[in-house]
């Protein structure tokens, strides 16, 4: 297994001088160095983190990377089934570092990782993340919300988003999802 440190300088080089938004997958197995300069690179870039597994504490990281990981805000990627068959997390997905992250109010995208090898689609990813992670009261709310916040976290410009925003407030609509102004900020 390689080490993402010897990388950096290219991933830095690409994103500073030709503008390529970086997914940065770290702490996919605890690795405290790699993924503190992983770290510092999606923290000067504000891109992403993909998995972020082995951050916090309970999980093969340590306090300081999960300081640093919630204080930057730094967008995290998750992929439940991906970390469930791969073993790298716990089979108690209310602990899951997914639930962490959603507890702390730090942005998180829920995903599908690798659909052929998992054979996952996003729909069974919420479904995991609300049966295990939320109450029942707060699914509906909490699931929009989140879906809405991964807008803000695509490569796209800013017309694209735009397009998607005014998708998700037309769907609240004709849904009747009232309570969700508050939350996701599409009034």
């Amino acid at each position: 297994m390689g080490d993402a440190r010897d990388y950096v300088f290219c991933l830095r080089d690409a994103r500073e001088r030709h503008g390529l938004h970086l997914s940065l997958h770290a702490a996919e197995v605890p690795s405290h160095e790699e993924t503190s300069a992983l770290l510092d690179l999606a923290v000067a870039s504000s891109d992403r983190l993909g998995h972020a597994t082995c951050v916090h504490p309970l999980a093969g990281g340590n306090r300081d990377l999960w300081r640093r990981l919630l204080e930057a805000r730094v967008p995290v990627e998750v992929c439940l089934t991906s970390n469930l068959l791969c073993g790298t997390v716990s089979n108690d997905l209310s602990r899951h570092h997914a639930a962490l992250l959603h507890r702390e109010g730090h942005p998180l995208a829920l995903c599908t990782d690798d659909r052929a090898v998992f054979d996952c689609e996003l729909s069974g990813e919420y479904e995991l993340f609300t049966k295990h992670c939320l109450g029942e009261d707060e699914a509906e709310v909490e699931m929009f919300a989140m879906s809405t916040a991964t807008i803000e976290m695509i490569f796209a410009e800013e017309d694209v988003k735009e397009r998607l925003r005014e998708e998700w407030r037309d769907f609240a609509t004709k849904e009747g999802l009232k309570r969700l102004d508050m939350k996701t900020g599409l009034s």
